[in-house]
C-alpha cells in the first residue's frame, strides 16, 4: 500500500488473523528485544519510532544509538511546519545539536517516509476513548500506535491490549489492559 494512503478500518477484502470472533480478546505485537530506550532526553520520539520499527520488521531489533540519532535529525528535516517553534524553544545553537524534541507530525512523517505507514495524526477527547481508538487501530492494522502522554511532552508505543469483546468483531468492548514501551524507561 502507498504510503500516505489510508487504511480502511472497514473495508470487506481485509483479512485479519485471527478472525474476528466472539468473547474476550488478546493481542501484543511486542517481541523481547524490540524495545529502544531514548539515547537523550530529548529523543523520545526517535526512539518510540525505532521501537515501533523493530515490532513491525521481522528478524533482529535495531536498537543502535547512531540509528535512533539519525531517525531523530530525519525526523526533524522532514520539515513538518514546527522546526521555528523548536529553534526558538530550544536555542539555535542547541537546535543544531538536537537538544529538542520532535513533533507528532514528525513522528508520523518518518514512520511513513520509511515505508511503516499509512500512519495518521488522530486525538481523542478522553484517555478512555484514546485508548479505544488505539485498540481498534492495533486489531485493524497489526502495527503499534504512538501515543503522546505527559500532557503532550513525552512519547509511548501501546502495542497490544486485552479487551472484554475483539475490536474487529464488535464496537461494543472494553479494553482492560494495555501494554505499553515508555523509552524513558527505566528511569
Amino acid at each position: 500500500m502507498p504510503v500516505g494512503e489510508a487504511i480502511r478500518l472497514d473495508a470487506p477484502d481485509l483479512v485479519l488473523e485471527p478472525r474476528p470472533a466472539p468473547g474476550p480478546f488478546k493481542m501484543n505485537l511486542y517481541s523481547k528485544g524490540d524495545f529502544v530506550h531514548q539515547a537523550t532526553k530529548y529523543w523520545c520520539v526517535a526512539a518510540a519510532v525505532q521501537t515501533m520499527m523493530n515490532i513491525v520488521d521481522d528478524g533482529k531489533p535495531n536498537t543502535s544509538k547512531a540509528y535512533q540519532k539519525r531517525l531523530h535529525f530525519e525526523g526533524r528535516d522532514l520539515d513538518q511546519g514546527e522546526d521555528d517553534f523548536w529553534r526558538r524553544l530550544a536555542g539555535e545553537s542547541r537546535w543544531r545539536k538536537g537538544l529538542h524534541g520532535l513533533g507528532l507530525r514528525d513522528w508520523v512523517g518518518l514512520l511513513n517516509s520509511n515505508g511503516y505507514g499509512p500512519y495518521e495524526v488522530d486525538r481523542a477527547r478522553t484517555r478512555k476513548k484514546a485508548i479505544r481508538m488505539a485498540a481498534k487501530a492495533i486489531r485493524m492494522t497489526g502495527r503499534p500506535v504512538g501515543l503522546v502522554v505527559w500532557r503532550g511532552a513525552h512519547s509511548w508505543v501501546m502495542s497490544g491490549f486485552t479487551a472484554t469483546a475483539d475490536p474487529a468483531y464488535t464496537n461494543d468492548f472494553k479494553v482492560k489492559k494495555v501494554f505499553i514501551q515508555d523509552p524513558w524507561y527505566p528511569y
